[in-house]
């Protein structure tokens, strides 16, 4: 990359899309003092939005009522120099997003996608201009969470990476550069953490029992609730295109499936694994979901094959080493960093490698070994395996072991 090359003057930002990404990220966005504009067929959502941005900015929008334009069209976008779009994460929708776009925004305009796995290169054939057009993935709630990955395409330009990541700092952000491929970077490495949940949740373990496991370890909540939170109509999308991208050890739960169709999906319907409400300080077994369990059970899994911790954490370590070995994400550090800001592993641990180096690749391999039954979501790497065999970690002067590819190319 030429290091000379000038950034894209960001002087008006647009947001696709109200729901709860579109609105957080434009209450960011206003906060920092970004003019911007906020587009929604919805025009209830759009008017929900628009008290969310103002209360999260902290703002009274009589001030400076130029801050934030709002619009049931996408005509406001013609004026701005960077556009999110941050809608549902389906891709035909998405796609056909961009190909409306593409007869609005002006020349040199940057086009980013707030998703969270689907590859940006592929959505790019729907882009007026590839070039333009890279990923700037958020993490919910976008006004709180520090991390964004900007996502770079096979055509990606560099200035195009370069201004997102001046956004994203203009914003209070920490960005990281990852190189696409499904899930990129924090979904990748977390999609193995819900999955196994989901599985053990198939084989009997009680829902309370897999997230104080994960909050004991040290998450600031376990992945059941997380599901709930994050949406499981969200989660199911985001496993399909897992499943796609990763078809020997990632497939859609059935659970996700039922509760989808049975219209539960987390805190946002107020039902999803458990029942969601002001007045429910404490959750009660619910019939409905203990009806799809029981349709859905499996084997339970012998109670010397792992406790509930590595079945969590050994599968999100994995993808985490795949990552790095495959140069979707620079460094070590990078990948803990992005672990701990993106969806909260235990700062204390240092991030999943850290984790990894304090524990041993020898011991992780053998508690591995105890697990590889299960799937192709627990068999070790080559680069763990000769870690454990020469006694190198992520973090130390013993690299070698971790092949060195080409990852994400630096911006300055």
């Amino acid at each position: 990359m030429e290091h000379d090359l000038p950034l894209r003057v960001v002087e008006r930002v647009g947001v696709v899309g109200a729901g709860q990404m579109g609105s957080g990220i434009a209450a960011t966005l206003v906060r920092a003092g970004v003019p911007t504009a906020l587009v929604d067929v919805n025009a209830a959502m759009l008017d929900a939005a628009v008290k969310t941005v103002w209360r999260v900015a902290a703002q009274d929008p009589g001030e400076r009522p130029d801050r934030l334009v709002t619009a049931t069209s996408p005509a406001p976008l013609a004026n701005c120099d960077v556009v999110i779009e941050a809608i549902t994460e389906d891709e035909a929708a998405k796609m056909a997003t961009f190909r409306i776009l593409a007869g609005i925004l002006r020349e040199g305009t940057i086009l980013a996608s707030n998703t969270s796995t689907i590859p940006i290169s592929r959505m790019a054939r729907a882009t007026a201009d590839p070039g333009r057009f890279a990923g700037m993935h958020f993490f919910h709630p976008a006004h709180r969470m520090e991390l964004v990955e900007v996502i770079r395409g096979e055509e990606t330009g560099d200035q195009t990476v370069a201004t997102l990541v001046a956004l994203a700092g203009r914003l209070g952000k920490t960005p990281i550069v990852v190189r696409d491929c499904p899930g990129f970077f924090a979904t990748r490495v977390l999609f193995p953490y819900l999955s196994q949940a989901l599985r053990l949740l198939q084989e009997g373990v009680a829902m309370e029992a897999i997230d104080e496991a994960a909050v004991g370890f040290g998450m600031p909540t376990g992945p059941i609730a997380l599901l709930d939170f994050i949406g499981l109509d969200t989660a199911l999308a985001i496993a399909k295109v897992m499943a796609e991208g990763y078809p020997d050890r990632a497939a859609p739960s059935p659970l996700l499936s039922e509760l989808v169709g049975a219209g539960r999906l987390g805190r946002k319907s107020a039902a999803g694994f458990r029942i969601h409400g002001p007045a429910r300080s404490v959750q009660a077994p619910d019939p409905v979901v203990a009806s799809i369990l029981d349709r859905h059970r499996l084997v339970r899994a012998p109670s010397g094959s792992g406790a509930l911790v590595d079945r969590l954490f050994l599968p999100m370590l994995l993808e985490a080493v795949r990552v790095l070995e495959e140069g979707v994400v620079a460094d070590p550090s990078a990948v803990d960093l992005g672990v701990i800001l993106g969806f909260g592993f235990p700062a204390a641990r240092g991030g999943i490698l850290r984790w990894c180096d304090a524990e041993g690749a020898a011991s992780i391999l053998e508690r591995l070994e105890k697990l590889e039954a299960l799937g192709p979501a627990f068999h070790p790497t080559d680069t763990l395996r000769r870690m454990a065999l020469r006694g190198g970690t992520f973090h130390g002067t013993r690299r070698a072991d971790v092949p060195a590819r080409e990852g994400p190319r630096p911006v300055s």
